[in-house]
């Protein structure tokens, strides 16, 4: 059973139950604005609860929530959501129980959701938007999905241009997520907006 139909089982055999009218779970097929469910929840290095987090949110923050990869589970739920912090610009993955949305139906990687791109020899994904930042993984000639930019540090990149647009990317060979400056990814058709 797939993850949107399921949720829509799930709704309405909770519906039944509860004697309300059955219908189509909601669920958001790609980006939109979640927010934070649990205080004190992380917005992780990789899907799993041990990985570094980045940042810690307050009950109620703002997260752009793009897209869901499989994890540790926590709080009966598998799922762990791509989102971009807006307070600290830390971009990571979040337990989808630790969100007030858990609908997303988007999966990281799915060639027909985002654009894709080739991530040059020697790019590395950071956990920020400035080349010091600690890098989460190379994604030296991998295939990348670009969900969206934001501006950053400028960097020079290995043809000698200088470039201040930073990428979320998703490394579709890891499974990890981080941003990567623009003047290292190739064949993007078009650079996408902002996060």
């Amino acid at each position: 059973m797939s993850r949107t139909s399921r949720l829509g089982f799930v709704a309405a055999a909770a519906a039944l139950l509860l004697g309300l009218s059955a219908g189509p779970a909601a669920a958001q097929n790609g980006w939109f604005y979640n927010h934070v469910d649990i205080a004190g929840a992380g917005v992780h290095t990789c899907a799993q609860a041990t990985c570094p987090a980045l940042t810690v949110n307050g009950l109620g923050e703002q997260v752009s929530d793009f897209c869901w990869h499989v994890g540790q589970s926590l709080g009966g739920t598998v799922y762990w959501d791509l989102v971009y912090d807006w307070n600290t610009k830390f971009a990571g993955w979040t337990n989808e129980h630790w969100l007030t949305d858990e609908s997303q139906a988007a999966r990281c990687g799915d060639p027909n959701r985002y654009q894709m791109a080739t991530a040059d020899e020697g790019a590395g994904m950071h956990t920020c938007t400035k080349p010091i930042c600690a890098v989460v993984g190379m994604a030296a000639t991998h295939r990348v999905q670009v969900y969206c930019n934001i501006d950053g540090e400028r960097m020079t990149n290995p043809n000698g241009e200088l470039n201040s647009d930073w990428l979320l990317v998703y490394d579709t060979e890891t499974g990890l997520a981080g941003w990567t400056n623009r003047g290292w990814v190739s064949y993007l058709p078009f650079l996408p907006g902002p996060c």
